[in-house]
């Protein structure tokens, strides 16, 4: 909902309408493959998935859910900016049009 829009998003669009976002909540791999690049493998098929859907059902950003600061970084290693912060949240957001082609 626009409500939720960081303000520098909300400028951008009519006040009280829905905006269409992909939710991938959070990402996760097991500690047996840490640092084989598994989770970058995650990521980076969750964003080209979003954005061939995009292309047929419409949307603004992709939404990814981090756990820590640690989770927060990696993210923002591929762009994604904050989109709300919550005592037990932090919620980032790449819009759809900066998912690079595959």
């Amino acid at each position: 909902m626009f409500s939720e829009l960081p303000a520098k998003l909300a400028k951008k669009y009519p006040p009280n309408k829905d905006v269409p976002c992909w939710l991938i909540g959070k990402l996760a791999r097991d500690l047996s493959v840490k640092g084989q690049g598994v989770g970058e493998f995650l990521l980076l098929d969750a964003m080209k998935r979003v954005k061939q859907g995009a292309l047929v059902y419409g949307g603004f950003c992709i939404i990814v859910d981090s756990k820590d600061d640690k989770t927060a970084l990696f993210y923002k290693k591929f762009g994604f900016e904050i989109f709300d912060e919550t005592m037990n949240n932090r919620r980032y957001y790449l819009p759809i049009a900066e998912i690079p082609d595959f």
